[in-house]
């Protein structure tokens, strides 16, 4: 749809639209279609002359509006990767323990920790250190579907979260994204050791009342377990009991 500077009476659907663009700091920052159920309903000059008038109105609300969803965004995400932050990452998975467990699915958190990377940033700088980081990303979004969650935790520790998840499938889960990295060989790489990623497993079932803080502080201690084993390995931790009095 095409609206020029002036409100435009458009038929759509059987609807009759009066369409004009919003205005901020002089420019053009939204279009707004107001309808009518009747396809033949005239817009009068008064109406025009009404959305004229809230014009830049609509436009200062639609920047504020459009701001504090970026300033959102950012306070969420890593800005590397895109990925979701620490704080975010904990937000969203605590959501989605809670309708987990009320609808009986169990699930996953690995805590993934990259192997060798610190002599790709010593060696050839930190820019391809990050084009690394960037491309691990890649790498756990790839393995993610679309209602898992994927996460930066901070330096080169990153974290997934597998929802409608056993424990035998997260471990499938895990040994392709483990291959995956390893895959990740950065240009100019020469005789560096090869990047890999030490992978904690921390499995959850809807009988657990276990914030994901905590969940994710059991993943990270069986990735420790993994990297303590020779580097490049998977654990998998177990599940903790149910709490007293919870269904079995």
């Amino acid at each position: 749809m095409q609206v020029n500077n002036g409100p435009e009476s458009l038929v759509e659907s059987g609807h009759a639209l009066l369409v004009f663009r919003t205005r901020f700091r002089g420019g053009s920052n939204g279009v707004v279609a107001l309808a009518r159920m009747e396809a033949n309903a005239a817009w009068s000059a008064d109406d025009r002359a009404l959305a004229r008038a809230v014009e830049a109105q609509l436009g200062v609300i639609l920047a504020q509006f459009t701001q504090q969803r970026r300033l959102e965004t950012l306070s969420r995400t890593d800005p590397l990767t895109g990925l979701l932050n620490r704080r975010a990452f904990i937000e969203e998975v605590d959501r989605q323990l809670a309708r987990d467990s009320r609808e009986g699915h169990s699930g996953a958190l690995f805590y993934v920790d990259l192997d060798n990377f610190k002599p790709i940033n010593d060696r050839l700088g930190h820019a391809a250190g990050d084009e690394a980081l960037i491309k691990v990303a890649a790498a756990l979004k790839g393995n993610a579907r679309r209602y898992d969650l994927v996460a930066r935790i901070g330096g080169d520790e990153f974290a997934l979260w597998l929802s409608h998840a056993d424990q035998a499938t997260a471990l499938r889960r895990a040994q392709a994204l483990s291959e995956n990295i390893a895959a990740l060989v950065p240009p100019n790489a020469g005789d560096l050791p090869s990047l890999g990623a030490s992978i904690g497993v921390a499995c959850w079932t809807p009988a657990q009342v276990e914030p994901a803080e905590l969940l994710l502080a059991r993943a990270d201690r069986a990735m420790y377990i993994a990297k303590n084993e020779g580097k490049q390995r998977i654990f998998a931790d177990e599940p903790v009991p149910a709490a007293s009095g919870s269904a079995a």
